[in-house]
């Protein structure tokens, strides 16, 4: 069975509150998107809202994508999201990479690398956790398809850190799913497959299946 986590990027709270009860029983890890409107355009709900709306829920594993500049900062909110797990940072938001890396290790979040399609991916002088993809034409927005670039970066990544997790985000269909995981992909992050679906639990287990 393939390794899925449902995917949500929103800026309303209920809407947040209602994906994520929909599909919990389904999933054993959510990847939610954060945006600061600045690192990309696009805007979504604080990390503070994120935590004040599951609060009271029962959720399983959570990964915070946060696509804002200097993640540290973001740090006491992030803590306070229940049951994280897991975060992931872009190489390119932070001034320095490793502290960011070990700052969030030292809080027992495993921690993730997401570089530029295109990067020579360089990791010398820290160790993450694993890897994202991120294969969307045009980050920040969702739904905007999937760049075949994405490919090379999974094949590259794998090359480079063969025992490390790879995952893959945007853009993740049944047919483009298959095409990263047989390109050595360990887990996707889906979003509008499932969400926008007739039928979502459907989809997520088309996707499980793969």
């Amino acid at each position: 069975m393939a390794n899925i986590s449902p995917s949500i990027l929103t800026d309303d709270t209920n809407d947040l509150v209602n994906k994520i009860t929909f599909v919990m029983p389904y999933a054993s890890l959510l990847h939610i998107d954060v945006m600061d409107g600045h690192y990309v355009d696009s805007l979504s709900l604080s990390i503070d809202a994120i935590a004040d709306a599951i609060e009271k829920l029962e959720v399983p594993h959570m990964e915070l994508h946060l696509m804002v500049k200097e993640p540290l900062q973001y740090i006491d909110s992030i803590l306070r999201v229940k049951n994280i797990t897991s975060v992931i940072i872009h190489s390119d938001a932070v001034e320095n990479i490793a502290q960011s890396v070990t700052t969030f290790q030292q809080q027992n979040l495993q921690t993730g690398i997401s570089f530029l399609l295109g990067s020579d991916c360089v990791t010398d002088g820290f160790n993450p956790d694993f890897y994202l993809v991120l294969a969307e034409e045009k980050p920040g927005y969702g739904g905007t398809g999937f760049s075949q670039k994405g490919l090379d970066q999974i094949r590259l990544l794998k090359s480079l850190k063969h025992d490390t997790l790879v995952e893959v985000d945007g853009g993740m269909n049944n047919v483009t799913g298959k095409l990263c995981l047989d390109a050595g992909a360990d887990r996707l992050a889906v979003n509008s497959y499932i969400f926008k679906s007739d039928d979502p639990i459907s989809a997520l287990q088309t996707m499980q299946n793969l």
